[in-house]
């Protein structure tokens, strides 16, 4: 992307109220959602957010929830990684 990036838009808070607002205009008193990735740690933002709204919350590959998660992340992929880093290079 190129231009400006206004930090103040750039935050989950305002991610989790975009979809509730989704929500809203579509008409739905409870929702599911399916989140992969970065979607699934929205998702899960979103269920803690707004638990009365979900019906079915699905996580497909989810970012790691906490700063303790996602280090525990980084070294069970790096002790996956060394054995095989000289293929990787």
């Amino acid at each position: 992307s190129k231009g400006e990036i206004n930090p103040e838009l750039i935050q989950i808070s305002r991610f989790v109220d975009d979809l509730d607002q989704l929500r809203k205009t579509l008409g739905f008193t409870k929702i599911s959602i399916l989140g992969h990735s970065f979607g699934g740690l929205l998702a899960m933002q979103y269920a803690i957010a707004y638990p009365q709204y979900i019906d079915q919350l699905i996580l497909l590959s989810p970012t790691p929830s906490s700063s303790e998660d996602y280090s525990l992340f980084g070294k069970e992929l790096a002790s996956r990684l060394i054995p095989h880093s000289e293929k990787l290079k």
